[in-house]
């Protein structure tokens, strides 16, 4: 009927053509979709991050390893687990030998590679200083690639001379040399058990260690799915005519072509980041990258992301209310639930797992 009167009404007018007609109604209907979701959207809570689940041989050293680098944070527990305690927790699982999901040196990826990337902090303290505490904590640095000629040669982004924090294409360094190195930018090391760690840094730089970063096979189809079963805040643009920050709408049909790989990089052959999609929840955002391995990137060829389960970077827990009611309406709506409603800790809690396989645990709480 929606559909019927809006062509209805289209073809009324006279001077339209059948393009403009279907394009009429196409754009009716697509407000009317996203006015629904967005109300729909409104009564869902909007989740906070409470911690990164973590697979490790020896917990105690990895609660070390994370004060050594970060050493703000608290030693501690929760729910029975071995924990670290910073702007969020990470929980150690003890494991009997090592997780899957780690670095591999050889291949410069993580192997095999699930939704998620890394986790890290970011931090004003400078490079020095950064440098030292990944001594004393025995961290082996990541190097990164500046092209795809380049051996390796760099160990944070500043260093390439774009920036503190540069995204560079092969096109855009052709048009425009390197200048100067700057203090700062992003770098990457290893934890005790191979898990991939980012640092930030440089001037002004607010302190904070909650970050984690995912790779999908569709940015923008994660930030649909996040955003119509979780309640996640869709990412912010600027309106180019009043400044002022909207929402992103999200690309129909979500799936989307591949911009060109970019540097530095922690892959000889670039990073894909375009797509990158940011989407905000209580406290922090997510952000979204394309799954590495396609389009011959890879030696062993088109290599699809695994389900994080298991892997050295196992989970992210959520805090959710209310789970009587949202377990039952996520099984409705066709997410998979790995693990039903059960007591954790002083609360309960829950695993369900995203479109791409990431497992997350929602925890039953109002406040992180």
């Amino acid at each position: 009927m929606l559909l019927a009167a809006t062509v209805g009404a289209a073809v009324g007018a006279l001077t339209a053509t059948r393009e403009e007609v279907v394009a009429t109604a196409a754009a009716r209907l697509r407000a009317d979709a996203s006015a629904g979701q967005a109300q729909a959207r409104a009564a869902l809570p909007i989740p906070a991050l409470h911690h990164a689940g973590l697979n490790v041989v020896d917990p105690a050293r990895s609660q070390q390893f994370y004060k050594t680098i970060w050493p703000q944070g608290e030693v501690t527990t929760f729910a029975g687990l071995p924990a670290y305690k910073s702007n969020m927790y990470l929980l150690f699982t003890k494991v009997n030998q090592p997780a899957g999901g780690t670095w591999d040196p050889k291949e410069h990826r993580s192997i095999p590679q699930s939704v998620f990337w890394h986790i890290g902090f970011e931090t004003q303290t400078p490079t020095a200083t950064i440098k030292e505490r990944l001594k004393a904590a025995n961290a082996t640095l990541v190097p990164l690639f500046t092209s795809d000629r380049d051996s390796g040669s760099i160990w944070r982004a500043g260093e390439m001379g774009y920036g503190r924090n540069p995204i560079v294409t092969a096109k855009m360094m052709a048009e425009r040399p390197a200048g100067q190195p700057q203090e700062g930018g992003y770098a990457y090391f290893l934890g005790p058990d191979q898990e991939l760690i980012e640092a930030g840094g440089g001037p002004g730089e607010e302190d904070i260690f909650n970050h984690v970063h995912f790779v999908h096979e569709q940015p923008w189809c994660a930030a649909q799915w996040y955003v119509e079963h979780l309640g996640f805040k869709p990412q912010q643009i600027r309106n180019p005519a009043t400044k002022e920050l909207i929402e992103a709408p999200i690309p129909q049909p979500c799936q989307g072509p591949i911009g060109p790989p970019s540097w530095p990089s922690l892959q000889q052959q670039g990073t894909l980041r375009d797509p990158r999609v940011t989407v905000t929840l209580t406290g922090t955002n997510f952000s979204w990258y394309v799954r590495p391995c396609q389009a011959g990137r890879c030696r062993e060829g088109d290599v699809r992301l695994v389900p994080s389960r298991g892997q050295v970077l196992d989970h992210i827990g959520l805090t959710y209310p209310d789970l009587d009611t949202h377990v039952p309406r996520l099984r409705r709506e066709g997410v998979k639930i790995l693990e039903e409603v059960h007591k954790w800790g002083d609360t309960r809690a829950a695993m369900i797992e995203d479109l791409d396989g990431l497992a997350i645990m929602l925890i039953e709480r109002k406040e992180p």
